[in-house]
């Protein structure tokens, strides 16, 4: 029993030591944060200084890796292309909604699509919407060719010619 009573009274007298030590290293940081006495600020409680932080060393730069020289399109390439992506994607959505089983000995389907079920109308719609780009850029083109420049340089603004 006494055994005991020793261990735990070398437990606490470690642990006590260790808090005053901890309490003084944490003493010589705040220390350490505080700066002279002359600094004051209004914003500061009566008769306490400003605690400044200690200077820190500046991070390392990061090094970005280069960006290779990349080819730019034309403007009316890019919506060239764009459009035909874009006319070729709504075509498979059509050719998967709309297929039939022609493959199918007992089908009496002639060809891969139900043609009759299509609105025709939907499809100019659709492809009226999927052109106005490239509409756009051609006509503003041809307006720069045929247009005078100091016209054309005028109506720049109202039309965000670029």
């Amino acid at each position: 029993m006494a055994g005991g009573n020793r261990k735990s009274r070398n437990a606490r007298h470690q642990a006590h030591s260790s808090a005053s030590k901890s309490s003084s290293q944490a003493t010589n940081v705040l220390s350490s944060f505080v700066s002279d006495s002359s600094n004051q600020s209004r914003y500061a409680p009566l008769g306490a200084t400003v605690p400044s932080l200690p200077a820190l060393e500046q991070p390392l730069a990061p090094k970005h890796f280069p960006f290779p020289n990349t080819p730019h399109d034309d403007e009316i390439m890019f919506e060239a292309l764009h459009w035909f992506f874009v006319v070729g994607s709504a075509g498979f959505q059509f050719l998967h909604l709309y297929r039939s089983v022609w493959w199918l000995p007992y089908s009496f389907n002639k060809q891969a699509l139900n043609f009759y079920l299509i609105d025709k109308h939907l499809v100019m719609f659709i492809l009226v919407i999927l052109s106005r780009r490239l509409i756009y850029v051609v006509g503003r083109r041809i307006m720069e060719m045929v247009m005078p420049e100091k016209v054309y340089i005028k109506l720049c603004p109202y039309y965000s010619c670029s």
